[in-house]
């Protein structure tokens, strides 16, 4: 507790007090200069990024629990196994709606209507600096981690198979 009462040992007081933990990111990126990039300008900005090669390797790290429950998922739209809408939608099917999708792309492909509750923006390659870093500080959720829920529905189903 602080001198106001607050306690900041929580996300919430933290937040209260102006304070919180630093914002984790997930990058899937087939591009490892890309992936590079992005990873060197966001922890320069104070995220903690995690990183995937594919969408097939970041579903397994963020369902292994590999991290802590990313505040954003950055996803290249043009990847081996899964694109971007694929791993769009297996996230929201695994984990509901508590994860926020930024994709990003060269090319001009609109958001199919069945991944516009997971997808909030894409973002255009070349990037312009300063719109992706507004674009994730805007899209960003400080979202409770869903995969003990997700894991209690996996294994309810499973009785009854």
């Amino acid at each position: 507790m602080n001198a106001l009462g607050k306690d900041i040992g929580t996300s919430e007081g933290r937040r209260i007090m102006g304070m919180h933990e630093p914002w984790h990111i997930l990058i899937i990126e087939d591009d490892l200069s890309i992936q590079q990039l992005l990873q060197a300008v966001l922890e320069d900005e104070g995220y903690v990024v995690h990183a995937a090669s594919n969408g097939v390797e970041a579903l397994v790290m963020l369902g292994l629990g590999v991290f802590p429950w990313p505040a954003l998922v950055m996803t290249d739209l043009r990847m081996p196994y899964l694109d971007g809408w694929c791993v769009a939608r297996r996230m929201r099917d695994l984990w509901g709606e508590e994860v926020s999708v930024v994709v990003s792309t060269a090319t001009g492909d609109e958001v199919p209507a069945d991944v516009q509750d997971t997808v909030c923006a894409v973002v255009r390659k070349p990037f312009e600096l300063d719109q992706l870093l507004d674009t994730l500080s805007e899209h960003r959720r400080d979202a409770p981690d869903p995969r003990p829920a997700a894991l209690r529905r996996m294994k309810a189903m499973a009785a009854f198979a």
